[in-house]
C-alpha cells in the first residue's frame, strides 16, 4: 500500500502524519455529514410548506365554505318553492304582477349573494367575480322562468338547482385547484 506522508503544522505546535486514505475518508465523512444536514433543512422546508398549504385549505374551507353551505341549502330551495308556489297561483295575463315577482326574486338573490362575494373578495377577486356572474345569471333565469308560463315545477326546480351545484363548485374549485397543481 502506497502511503503519501502528509504533514499539517497547527499554530500551536501540534503535527501528525497522516495517509492519503485517511484523508479521504475524512472528508467522505464530512460530506456525508453535510449532505445529511442539507437533506434535513431541504425537508424541514418541504415539511413547513405543506403545513402552510395544509392550513390555508382549512382556513378556506372553515371560514368560507362551510359556514355557507347549509344557507345556499335553505337559500336555493327557499327559491324553488317560492317559484313553484308564485307559479301555480299567478295569472299568466298579468304583467304587473309578473314584474313585480321578478323583481322581488332578483332582490332575493342580491341579498343572498351579497355577504357570500363580500367576503370572497377578501380571499380571491376571481372566486368573487365567479359568484358574481353567476348570481347575474341565477337572476336573469328566475326572470325567464317566471316569465314563461311554460315550465313545469320539475323542470324549474332543475334549472334552480343546477346553479346551486356551480355555486357549490366555484366554492370548492380553489381546493381542487390545489390538490391538482400543490406548487401554487
Amino acid at each position: 500500500m502506497f502511503h503519501l506522508p502528509i504533514r499539517f503544522n497547527l499554530d500551536f505546535n501540534l503535527s501528525f502524519d497522516s495517509s492519503i486514505v485517511d484523508v479521504l475518508s475524512i472528508l467522505i465523512a464530512i460530506l456525508g455529514f453535510v449532505f445529511a444536514v442539507y437533506q434535513f433543512i431541504h425537508q424541514n422546508t418541504e415539511n413547513r410548506k405543506t403545513t402552510i398549504d395544509q392550513n390555508n385549505k382549512n382556513w378556506y374551507l372553515s371560514v368560507l365554505v362551510i359556514p355557507y353551505l347549509d344557507r345556499i341549502n335553505a337559500f336555493f330551495d327557499e327559491l324553488v318553492n317560492s317559484i313553484k308556489q308564485l307559479k301555480k297561483g299567478m295569472d299568466n295575463t298579468n304583467m304587473l304582477l309578473r314584474t313585480k315577482e321578478q323583481h322581488n326574486n332578483k332582490e332575493k338573490v342580491s341579498a343572498f349573494f351579497t355577504p357570500i362575494e363580500a367576503t370572497l373578495a377578501s380571499y380571491d377577486n376571481f372566486i368573487r367575480e365567479s359568484v358574481s356572474n353567476l348570481e347575474l345569471s341565477l337572476q336573469d333565469e328566475v326572470t325567464h322562468i317566471i316569465s314563461e308560463s311554460r315550465f313545469e315545477p320539475s323542470e324549474i326546480e332543475n334549472r334552480i338547482m343546477e346553479f346551486k351545484g356551480k355555486l357549490i363548485g366555484i366554492l370548492y374549485r380553489p381546493i381542487k385547484n390545489h390538490e391538482a397543481n400543490p406548487e401554487k
